[in-house]
C-alpha cells in the first residue's frame, strides 16, 4: 500500500452512507513482486460468463464527472478490497454464505449494491497495489473435493438466478455443463432481494453497463473474432476507413471494444450490429442492411456461401477473402463465445435442483 490511500474512501463513505467505495488497483507481479501502476482510465465490469473484467471507462461517464478526482462510477468491485459502511453492509444483507470459498462473490455483491439502492465507486485519490495470482483456486482446502472450475460455476449460478432475471439465459448459454447446486439457498437470497425492494437487471443495463452490448437469442457465436495463428490479432470494424474496407485487424482487448462486437446468427448472418456483411464485385466486405446473404462458420472457418470465400489474414495482417482451404490456417478464426441456448431454454437442472432438496 502507498501512504494515505484510506482517508479518501472513509471521506467518500461518510458523505455518502450508501455508496461502495473502491480503491484504484495497482498491481504486484505474484514472482518477483514488481510493482505496476494500474492503466489509467479503467474500472471494473464483467462478461456473460459471470467473469470479472477490466474495461476502459466509457468517455461520456468520465465527462459527466465533476473534476478529474471525482469518484468514478463502477458496474462490479473487485473481490479483494472496497470499503462500506458497517451497518449499511449488514442492512444490505452482507455476503452470501452459501457461496464457496472464492468466484463470483464480488459480481453478486455489486449487482446487489446498484439495484437496491446503492452506488459502487471507484475513488483516483485512493491507491492499494495487489497481488493477482495466476489460475483459479490456487490454495489448498482440505474440505474442498471438488474441482475449482465446479465451486465458481456454483458460485455464478447462484449470482444469475438471484439477479439477471431474463437476461439470465445469456449465461447459460455460455456454459457448456451445469453443475448442480443447492436451490433453497437461491431461494432465501430471493427473499432478501424482495425485501430490499430491488431494481429489475434491465434497469442495471440500461443505466450502468448503457455500453455493453447484449447478445441476441438468435446469436450462435458473439464477441471478438480472434484468428487462429496470430491469437493477438482480431477483426474489427474500421471507423476510419475512407477506401471502403469496413473492417481490419487489430490487437485483441481484454476489455470490452465496441468495434469488435461481431455477430453470427442461427440464419447464417454474419453481422456488426444490426447490420449483415456481404461481399463487393471485387471480394471486400461491405455492411448492409438487408440480411439475406448466408454464411457458415465451421472448422474454425467463416465462409460466404455465395462465393465460397473465406475470411482470412495475408502475411501483413491485412484482411482478406479469398477462395476456401480446409489447410489454409490463415483463414481459420473463434469467436470469444459459442452459445449454447438449449441450456438456457430448457434448464433440465432447475427440476434437478430442486429434487434435490426434496
Amino acid at each position: 500500500m502507498g501512504t494515505d490511500w484510506l482517508q479518501p474512501l472513509v471521506a467518500r463513505i461518510k458523505e455518502c452512507r450508501s455508496c461502495v467505495v473502491i480503491p484504484v488497483m495497482d498491481l504486484i507481479k505474484p514472482h518477483d513482486f514488481e510493482f505496476m501502476r494500474a492503466v489509467p482510465d479503467f474500472r471494473g465490469t464483467f462478461d456473460w460468463d459471470m467473469t470479472f473484467r477490466w474495461r476502459k471507462i466509457p468517455i461520456d461517464v468520465l465527462k459527466n464527472r465533476e473534476g478529474e478526482l471525482s469518484p468514478i462510477p463502477t458496474p462490479t468491485m473487485v473481490g479483494c478490497a472496497h470499503g462500506i459502511d458497517r451497518k449499511y453492509f449488514w442492512e444490505l444483507g452482507a455476503y452470501d454464505t452459501t457461496m464457496e470459498i472464492w468466484g463470483a462473490e464480488n459480481i453478486e455483491h455489486s449487482f446487489r449494491i446498484w439495484m437496491c439502492g446503492g452506488r459502487l465507486e471507484t475513488i483516483p485519490c485512493s491507491r492499494v497495489a495487489h497481488v493477482f495470482k495466476h489460475g483459479g483456486l490456487t490454495y489448498t482446502f482440505k474440505s474442498v473435493k471438488t474441482k475449482s472450475s465446479a465451486i465458481i460455476q456454483k458460485n455464478q449460478i447462484k449470482t444469475v438466478e438471484l439477479w439477471l432475471d431474463e437476461h439470465r439465459d445469456i449465461f447459460y448459454a455460455t456454459q457448456w455443463a451445469i453443475e448442480p447446486v443447492n436451490y433453497t439457498h437461491i431461494e432465501q437470497r430471493q427473499e432478501l432481494r424482495k425485501q430490499l425492494g430491488c431494481k429489475p437487471f434491465s434497469w442495471y443495463v440500461e443505466n450502468i453497463i448503457p455500453d455493453t452490448p447484449v447478445p441476441l437469442k438468435s446469436n450462435l457465436y458473439f464477441g471478438q473474432l480472434i484468428h487462429h495463428t496470430k491469437e493477438d490479432t482480431c477483426l474489427s470494424y474500421d471507423v476510419t476507413s475512407r477506401d471502403g474496407h469496413v473492417v481490419c485487424s487489430t490487437p485483441c482487448s481484454d476489455q470490452y471494444v465496441a468495434e469488435h462486437a461481431f455477430h453470427f446468427d442461427a440464419n447464417g448472418q454474419f453481422m456488426f450490429y444490426a447490420r449483415c456483411f456481404d461481399l463487393t464485385e471485387n471480394a471486400t466486405l461491405n455492411l448492409t442492411s438487408e440480411c439475406n446473404n448466408t454464411w457458415t462458420f465451421e472448422n474454425s472457418m467463416l465462409k460466404h456461401l455465395g462465393t465460397n470465400r473465406c475470411l482470412g489474414l495475408d502475411s501483413e495482417g491485412q484482411v482478406t477473402m479469398t477462395l476456401c482451404a480446409e489447410s489454409d490456417a490463415s483463414q481459420k478464426w473463434r469467436f470469444t463465445y459459442h452459445f449454447n441456448w438449449d441450456i438456457g431454454k430448457k434448464k433440465p437442472w432447475e427440476e434437478t435442483l430442486r429434487e434435490k432438496e426434496e
